[in-house]
């Protein structure tokens, strides 16, 4: 049995709930308006940029660089793996018109 001084106002008669709802809803105004101003800044853009700047700029280095070194050790490179799949693809296509000349 339950205390004659509880009372049962709130969300669901629990007023725990009522609280959380109030602080959730005033910290996703707060959250929303401060995100809605730095996203809008000119700052926010100017950084945004120069990160993606940045990774664009080390990702090539890296491509470079593992390029670099599969050619080093004697390993095909995704360029060379291409070139050479056409070729067969080429050869492949010739073969199919020769037999058909042949039929």
């Amino acid at each position: 049995m339950t205390g004659s001084n509880e009372t049962n106002s709130g969300i669901g008669g629990q007023p725990w709930l009522e609280m959380w709802q109030k602080f959730y809803e005033s910290n996703m105004n707060n959250w929303t308006g401060m995100m809605m101003n730095m996203g809008s800044s000119q700052t926010y853009g100017a950084f945004w940029n120069q990160y993606v700047q940045a990774t664009l700029e080390m990702q090539e280095a890296f491509k470079q660089f593992n390029e670099r070194w599969l050619q080093s050790v004697g390993l095909p490179t995704r360029e060379d793996l291409s070139r050479v799949n056409q070729q067969i693809y080429d050869l492949a296509n010739r073969l199919d018109e020769l037999e058909e000349k042949l039929k």
